[in-house]
């Protein structure tokens, strides 16, 4: 049980700092969301402005600015919500890792990945070895009995002749039953 609760407390401290990152990066990716939101909104009202700004209105528009009018207008149409969620969070998630990777040298990572699987496989190894050391023993079944092949009878014994057989290899002397010696009656 001990070596159960040590791998399950691993587990879950291992599951509770996966959270921890996903949480995290999931609100730098809102608040990224929130900052590329408002700079959308910003050049809008910037568009906006210059559309109105240069009467770009059809009905007033100068023709050599045709071009540029559309631009704007197509920018004062742009939708704020829509921006990239997937390419802002890849964005967010390199950031972190880039700011973990420099915070912490290549060495150091390596020397804590080595000596928290040393960790885990020592401790694993010294509970597997004392719970083998003070299990209950629990003695095995016998093998089973070897298979038996019964051959001719053999030149006879004093006993009264019978037959031979191979175990594993080694001829056996197999003896007549009693019944059989006594003429088959159990008088």
């Amino acid at each position: 049980y001990l070596q159960f609760f040590f791998n399950l407390s691993l587990l879950l401290a291992f599951l509770y700092f996966a959270v921890l990152v996903i949480r995290t990066v999931q609100r730098d990716v809102d608040e990224k969301v929130a900052e590329y939101s408002s700079g959308t909104l910003r050049e809008i009202s910037q568009c906006t402005k210059l559309y109105l700004a240069n009467k770009c209105d059809p009905a007033h528009r100068i023709p050599h600015m045709e071009s540029t009018c559309l631009e704007w207008e197509e920018c004062m149409n742009r939708d704020p919500s829509v921006v990239g969620r997937a390419r802002v969070a890849a964005e967010t998630f390199a950031q972190v890792v880039n700011s973990f990777v420099e915070e912490i040298s290549w060495k150091t990572l390596a020397f804590t990945l080595v000596s928290l699987g040393f960790f885990v496989l020592f401790t694993n190894t010294m509970l597997s070895l004392y719970r083998s050391k003070h299990a209950p023993h629990v003695r095995p079944l016998p093998p089973p009995a070897p298979s038996m092949h019964i051959g001719t009878p053999v030149s006879s014994t004093p006993w009264g002749g019978g037959s031979w057989a191979v175990s594993d290899g080694v001829p056996l002397v197999l003896l007549d039953s009693p019944r059989k010696r006594r003429g088959g009656s159990l008088r």
